[in-house]
Formats: C-alpha cells, sequence, structure tokens
C-alpha cells in the first residue's frame, strides 16, 4: 500500500519485522528490505520511511503477547502524530 509521491524503493530498503523465519528473512533481504528480529512485544520503526511492525502475532505467542504487541505499536504511532 503506498501513498502517492511515496519511492517504493526507499520503502522496500526499510526496516521489517516478520518473525523468524529464515527463508521468508532471506527472501525480503533479497528485495533490499533489512529485517530486524524482536520479540512479540517490541516494535521496530523505520523512521525515515514512516513504518511500523510487530512481529506480535508471526511468533510462539500468547494472546496476552499479541495484545501486548498491539498495544506496543498503536502507542508508538501516536508518538508520531
Amino acid at each position: 500500500m503506498y501513498s502517492s509521491g511515496c519511492n517504493c524503493q526507499d520503502t522496500w530498503r526499510s526496516y521489517s519485522n516478520i518473525g523468524k523465519d529464515a527463508a521468508t528473512v532471506k527472501e525480503i533481504e533479497t528485495l533490499g528490505a533489512r529485517h530486524q528480529m524482536a520479540l512479540q512485544t517490541q516494535v521496530v520503526v523505520d523512521e525515515k520511511n514512516m513504518i511500523f511492525s510487530t512481529p506480535c502475532y508471526m511468533l510462539d505467542a500468547t494472546i496476552v503477547d499479541i495484545a501486548e504487541g498491539a498495544k506496543a505499536i498503536v502507542s508508538e504511532m501516536l508518538k508520531w502524530i
């Protein structure tokens, strides 16, 4: 999802978090993105492209972990408003 005027090449070079799957990490990195490991409750922020990511449901997690990750990403995004 890109807004008009977005430099997609820069976006693909952003930081992301998709969990621990090594094959998926490798594929993302071949596109030029950088994967950053994080726990279920942590948020990865690409400040340049304003992309926020959390693996809250991508890792082995309890419903509490997922809720904490979701709360953490919303809290982080609100700091940027």
